[in-house]
C-alpha cells in the first residue's frame, strides 16, 4: 500500500520482485480521504500480508490495521529521515516479508 512519492519506487520494487518470482500486487488509491476501507477489506481476504510504505511516522498503517481488522498482516516501511524510501529497499522488504 502507497501513496503519492512513494508510488514509483514501489513500482520498480515489485516489478523486481515478480522477476524473482515472488507474487506481489501494488495498492496505490488514488486519494486517501475518502479511505479506501471497503477496497482493503476485500484485498485483505485474499492476501496474508499488506506491506504500508509511507515517508512518515506511521499514520496511514494505522488506518490500514484498522480496514482490515486482523484479516492480513500489516507491515510498516517507515522512513522519517527526510530521505527517499528506494526501489532496492522496498525490493528488500518484500523479499523479506515473502520468504
Amino acid at each position: 500500500f502507497v501513496f503519492g512519492s512513494t508510488t514509483r519506487p514501489a513500482k520498480g520494487a515489485v516489478k523486481k520482485a515478480k522477476e524473482a518470482g515472488v507474487e506481489v500486487e501494488l495498492i496505490r488509491p488514488i486519494t486517501i480521504w475518502p479511505f479506501p476501507e471497503k477496497e482493503l477489506k476485500e484485498i485483505a481476504e485474499r492476501v496474508d500480508k499488506i506491506i504500508v510504505a509511507e515517508m512518515n511516522l506511521g499514520q496511514t498503517a494505522g488506518l490500514v490495521k484498522q480496514a482490515v481488522e486482523g484479516k492480513a498482516e500489516v507491515i510498516q516501511h517507515n522512513r522519517v529521515d527526510s530521505g527517499h524510501i528506494s526501489v532496492e529497499e522496498l525490493y528488500e522488504k518484500i523479499m523479506e516479508v515473502s520468504s
